[in-house]
């Protein structure tokens, strides 16, 4: 439910962004395929992981991972004021900095969604015979 809350407020930056439908198109198509790379390179590393670290820790990851993207991504919202350094920096505007964190913010969570939390999920169902 959380990434859904960060989803659809990124959306909204996202359209206000890029008003156009086929830039919002393209990027969401990009965002889309980033997405699926770093799924893959995280289902590698969750083996690992899982291993090492033990189902737990695994379930953990993703909730830590959306709690400091999304304060990053809402602090952008909420007080762009407080990037302007790194938006001089990156010769950007708040706007598609939010854009960017928020693509980064979801790309990263649904990744961890996908490739630890919903394994460690399926494995709480699992019998122990």
């Amino acid at each position: 439910m959380s990434i859904n809350i960060v989803e659809v407020t990124w959306k909204a930056k996202l359209k206000a962004q890029f008003p156009d439908p086929t830039s919002y198109s393209v990027f969401l198509g990009n965002f889309s395929s980033i997405t699926g790379v770093l799924t893959v390179a995280m289902m590698v590393v969750s083996r690992d992981i899982f291993a090492r670290f033990g189902w737990g820790t695994a379930a953990a990851i993703t909730p830590i991972t959306l709690g400091i993207t999304g304060i990053a991504f809402f602090s952008l919202i909420l007080a762009p004021t407080l990037w302007d350094p790194v938006t001089a920096m990156l010769n950007t505007t708040p706007l598609m900095l939010a854009v960017m964190v928020g693509a980064i913010q979801n790309g990263v969570s649904k990744a961890a969604k996908y490739s630890l939390f919903d394994p460690c999920k399926e494995m709480a169902y699992i019998p122990l015979d």
